[in-house]
């Protein structure tokens, strides 16, 4: 069944309960802003053209079973209503009710708008004791007295549904229930999104144009569908990993040792570092042709910043180093492809912290200069003082088309002769396995740059330091071609 997205209007409460008090964490988004945001994701998941989704109908069937629980839906939200990818107990709720029939509910009529608005545990013992929920029709017209809804979250962190448990009785969800809830989604949607992409290498398989390509180029192409899937295989054991890993430090289960507590910190540490790894690589992408266009959707700079500071926090951590955001007030929205602006600031940072020394602070700033959205990249040290490190301008200098100095004139005897513009490729053969990540990740940085027409500087001066620099312009969707435009 085609699910056809309804442009959405305010939900009739639009917070999150938490024991106390009502709450909305993405309040700087408007209610088309996120709809739109999420509709791209749907779209590239393919999810509101799937009818039965069989690892979906197992996650309802492990949350209703190790709960005891008599109703356990997984739903996607798309607009202003829910659709229910999978479900079991509907008929708990009455003999040939609506909810059964259509499989769908308006968001304002039940409970998930909580959890997909401030993209948290919704977990509530009794929902007749809080005035909020009391008049929506899951409660008045279903009877729903208890509820637990787990946000349904994808690899790159966007919030598209809902894994929930309801009771007509009230019912009290401890911690290990919820911490339950969150494993089960987090599998679901990492099987789910593993088998997409086995589906779609296959689709692309190059076997079928072997006679007009060269046994190299199949070869190249069946190797990196081969590693995208290996690669995908791996999120799941991870996921469970990093959940149960999560659990156990939190002490759900029962009291840790200090050396418990220690291993097991090092067990979750590292295995997040493992899964953001994972995520970088499948963000890489496997198919060329599909790498060289780009996906424009809403995106909140403060949070795609804070997702990539988390996935380079231990690294900067190993190096006794910090990293901090700052963001101009305003408005934090601008239609970008999320994606490569995550692997752009991602590798750009990852460049400073692995030239920067010990007890150093990166600073990354987000700002509007007219219409376009500027990111910049600098670097303090306590004993060095400010700017990036000799190091790294070094590096860019020597990088093809290195652009020092492009924005600000710089010192060249700082950075030493420039090489012949001609090269095509840093020849990294003799560097170490560090040198090479770093120019890699710098070509890549430019790359992606300039794939979303900006403009990757460095400014400053060698009195007042030097800092990265990127400016981006805010791409437009065209909804005729499904948000995609060409490079």
């Amino acid at each position: 069944m085609t699910h056809q997205p309804v442009p959405p209007t305010p939900p009739k409460h639009s917070a999150m309960y938490s024991e106390s008090r009502l709450f909305c964490r993405l309040e700087g988004l408007s209610p088309v802003e996120r709809w739109q945001r999420r509709q791209a994701v749907l779209d590239q998941l393919d999810l509101l053209n799937t009818d039965g989704v069989p690892v979906f109908e197992e996650a309802v069937q492990m949350g209703a079973r190790f709960l005891a629980m008599p109703i356990c839906i997984l739903s996607i939200v798309n607009g202003t209503q829910q659709f229910f990818k999978a479900a079991v107990g509907l008929s708990q709720l009455g003999v040939m009710n609506r909810l059964a029939a259509q499989r769908a509910l308006p968001l304002a009529e039940g409970l998930c708008t909580y959890v997909i608005d401030s993209e948290q545990v919704l977990a509530v013992a009794n929902v007749l004791e809080h005035e909020a929920f009391t008049q929506l029709s899951l409660v008045q017209e279903y009877g729903v007295q208890a509820y637990a809804g787990i946000p349904l979250l994808t690899s790159q962190g966007d919030c598209i549904g809902t894994l929930a448990v309801m009771d007509t009785t009230p019912h009290h969800f401890s911690q290990q229930d919820i911490a339950f809830l969150e494993l089960t989604a987090r599998w679901a949607m990492g099987e789910f999104e593993r088998n997409q992409l086995i589906a779609s290498t296959t689709a692309n398989s190059p076997w079928p144009t072997l006679a007009s390509n060269s046994l190299k180029a199949t070869i190249d192409a069946v190797r990196l569908n081969l590693i995208a899937q290996l690669t995908q295989d791996l999120r799941s054991p991870l996921t469970s990993i990093v959940g149960m890993a999560s659990v156990l430090s939190r002490q759900i289960y029962g009291p840790l040792t200090d050396k418990q507590k220690e291993y097991t910190d090092i067990v979750r540490r590292s295995s997040q570092t493992l899964m953001n790894l994972v995520d970088d690589i499948i963000g890489l992408g496997t198919d060329r042709d599909d790498y060289n266009y780009l996906t424009p959707t809403p995106v909140d700079i403060e949070m795609l910043g804070q997702q990539v500071i988390q996935s380079l926090e231990q690294v900067a951590t190993q190096r006794e180093q910090q990293i901090k955001l700052t963001v101009e007030p305003g408005p934090r929205i601008w239609m970008l492809d999320k994606g490569k602006v995550r692997q752009l600031l991602y590798h750009l940072i990852f460049s400073v912290v692995q030239t920067a020394g010990e007890a150093s602070t990166i600073q990354v700033h987000a700002s509007r200069k007219a219409d376009h959205l500027q990111l910049a990249v600098g670097l303090s040290n306590p004993w060095l003082g400010e700017g990036l490190p000799q190091a790294l301008l070094a590096l860019d200098h020597h990088l093809p088309g290195g652009n020092i100095g492009d924005l600000y004139p710089v010192n060249q005897d700082l950075v030493g002769p420039h090489p012949s513009r001609d090269l095509q490729f840093p020849d990294t053969t003799t560097s170490s396995q560090e040198s090479s990540r770093e120019l890699l990740s710098l070509l890549l940085s430019r790359q992606l740059t300039e794939m979303q027409r900006g403009a990757l500087g460095i400014q400053g001066s060698p009195e007042a330091g030097y800092r990265y620099v990127i400016t981006l312009p805010s791409l437009t969707a065209n909804a005729s071609t499904a948000s995609r435009i060409a490079c």
